[in-house]
């Protein structure tokens, strides 16, 4: 039999559940590193690359309306974007990405060794040996089935919660990436 102390005592009880916070309230996944402590993380994992490339340690930050980034070239043919919280400023994703010189081999070599240094560097110092070498079997696997398939070749890798993706086409050339995985 419900009273009206009842009804008072379950108005007083009935819990607030919280709604869960929808996907743009939710923190965003960062690396917790300014793009200046990112830039020499990926310095020192180009030069124990034995790499000819070098990273700037204070690279420019554009405004974007989501969120901020940096875009930067090694080479003509070999550049980094790294997106950045807009808040804080710290490091969320990058993208790399390598325009193959038709007639340069060596060129080429070299990029996409270096291009595996500056991914590993998402993973932290030291990586070149572990993901590196990942990233580049996963590199070599891309360009190996785009050269027999003459079509766009795309393959993802999951390392300890991040993901790592290369594709070749066509029209970009080889394009990675660095991110946090869902």
């Amino acid at each position: 039999q419900v009273t009206e102390k009842t009804v008072e005592q379950l108005e007083v009880t009935e819990e607030v559940k919280e709604e869960p916070k929808t996907e743009a309230e939710k923190p965003e996944q960062t690396l917790d590193l300014d793009v200046k402590k990112f830039s020499s993380r990926i310095g020192r994992a180009l030069k124990n690359a034995q790499s000819p490339y070098k990273m700037t340690k204070n690279p420019k930050i554009t405004d974007g309306e989501v969120n901020d980034v940096v875009n930067y070239m090694f080479t003509e043919r070999f550049g980094l974007i790294i997106t950045l919280d807009k808040k804080t400023h710290k490091v969320k994703s990058m993208m790399t990405v390598v325009t193959p010189s038709p007639t340069n081999t060596d060129e080429n070599i070299l990029m996409v060794l270096s291009n595996s240094a500056v991914l590993s560097a998402f993973e932290g110092d030291n990586e070149i040996k572990t993901l590196g070498k990942k990233i580049m079997e996963l590199t070599m696997s891309v360009m190996t089935e785009y050269s027999e398939k003459h079509q766009d070749v795309s393959k993802t890798i999951i390392w300890n919660g991040k993901k790592y993706g290369v594709s070749a086409s066509k029209y970009t050339g080889i394009i990675s990436s660095a991110n946090f995985a869902d």
